[in-house]
């Protein structure tokens, strides 16, 4: 292989690799190469869509709870670099905290679900 320079070989190796992943549906592994391709708002979306398939589920399965705990770290790292801000990284956020509430609700923990109810606005009639 002949690449140039570390941007050829994160657009040909990196980025490809990722891309692989994602859609072999081994989304920690893409996320990890975007991360490492320096692609941070591909990480940010693809951890926004992620967990955004996992919300609904009552009790997570092991790759839920992992794409939550890597969301979490994530964008741990990326607050304090400053990375990936804007309408994504907010909405990766926010679904971590429904992810909270849900969570809370099935542990018999109101306070915690009607806390993050009052911040999003979620409506106390739809809730089940």
């Amino acid at each position: 292989m002949h690449l140039s320079d570390s941007q050829e070989f994160r657009n040909q190796i990196l980025v490809r690799a990722a891309h692989h992943a994602e859609e072999n549906d081994r989304i920690n592994e893409a996320i990890k190469l975007y991360n490492l391709a320096e692609d941070y708002s591909t990480v940010v979306s693809c951890l926004a869509q992620a967990l955004g398939n996992t919300v609904a589920q009552a009790s997570p399965d092991e790759q839920a709870k992992n794409i939550e705990k890597t969301a979490a770290e994530i964008l741990k790292h990326y607050e304090r670099a400053n990375r990936a801000v804007g309408r994504e990284r907010e909405a990766v956020v926010r679904l971590l905290r429904i992810r909270e509430a849900v969570e809370a609700k099935s542990r018999s923990r109101p306070e915690v679900a009607l806390d993050v109810r009052f911040v999003f606005g979620i409506s106390l009639y739809t809730w089940t």
